[in-house]
C-alpha cells in the first residue's frame, strides 16, 4: 500500500490550530485596510474613452501629448450650433475630453503603437459637451430626454418578396405605470 504524501503532512498538523499571533492579526488587519482605501476604491474617467478606470491605472496626459495625432478625427465633433443657420463646423484637434487630463493604460498603450484605441471617443463615440441647458434638470425631465435606444425590424412579407426595414425609438423609463 503507497502511502500519499499529503497523508504523512497532516499528521505533523496540529489541530485546531492555534490562535493568530498579535502580529499577523495586525498584518491581516493592514492588509485588509490597504485594499479598502480611498486610493484603491476610487474611480476617475479617461479622456480618451471617458470610461471609468480606477485612480491606480490612470496617468497624466501630458505622458502622451505627442502621439495624440491618432485621434484626429475630422468631422466626428461639432460646435454647438445655436440656430440652423449657423454652419457646422468640426472642431480642430485630436478627439479627447479636454474637462480630463488623465488617460487610462490601455488607450496610453494603443496610443504608444499608435493605433486608435478600441473604446476611444474618435470612434464616433463622442456626443460632446453637455449644454447648460440640460446640466441642471429635475429628475423627471431627465426621463424625458432619456437614452434613446434604436432597434431594427426586419420583416419578411411573403407576397411582395420584399423586406419591410422599420425603426422603433423606445424610452426606458424605471417609473412603474400609474394608473388612474
Amino acid at each position: 500500500m503507497v502511502k500519499s504524501k499529503k497523508a504523512d503532512e497532516l499528521k505533523d498538523v496540529d489541530f485546531p490550530p492555534l490562535p493568530a499571533s498579535r502580529y499577523a492579526l495586525k498584518a491581516m488587519v493592514t492588509a485588509c485596510a490597504k485594499r479598502m482605501e480611498p486610493s484603491a476604491v476610487e474611480e476617475a474617467g479617461c479622456c480618451v474613452c471617458a470610461q471609468l478606470v480606477p485612480t491606480t491605472e490612470l496617468s497624466r496626459l501630458k505622458s502622451v501629448k505627442n502621439l495624440l495625432h491618432a485621434l484626429e478625427m475630422p468631422g466626428v465633433t461639432q460646435q454647438i450650433r445655436k440656430t440652423d443657420c449657423d454652419p457646422i463646423k468640426s472642431i480642430p484637434g485630436p478627439v479627447i475630453d479636454h474637462s480630463i487630463s488623465r488617460i487610462c493604460r490601455t488607450c496610453r498603450t494603443a496610443l504608444r503603437k499608435d493605433q486608435m484605441p478600441k473604446n476611444a471617443l474618435a470612434c464616433g463615440l463622442w456626443i460632446g459637451e453637455v449644454p447648460p441647458e440640460l446640466q441642471d434638470l429635475r429628475f423627471v425631465e431627465k426621463l424625458v430626454i432619456a437614452c434613446v435606444r434604436y432597434s431594427n425590424c426586419f420583416v419578411r412579407v411573403s407576397s411582395g418578396f420584399r423586406k419591410m426595414i422599420a425603426n422603433a425609438l423606445a424610452f426606458e423609463s424605471p417609473v412603474p405605470k400609474i394608473y388612474a
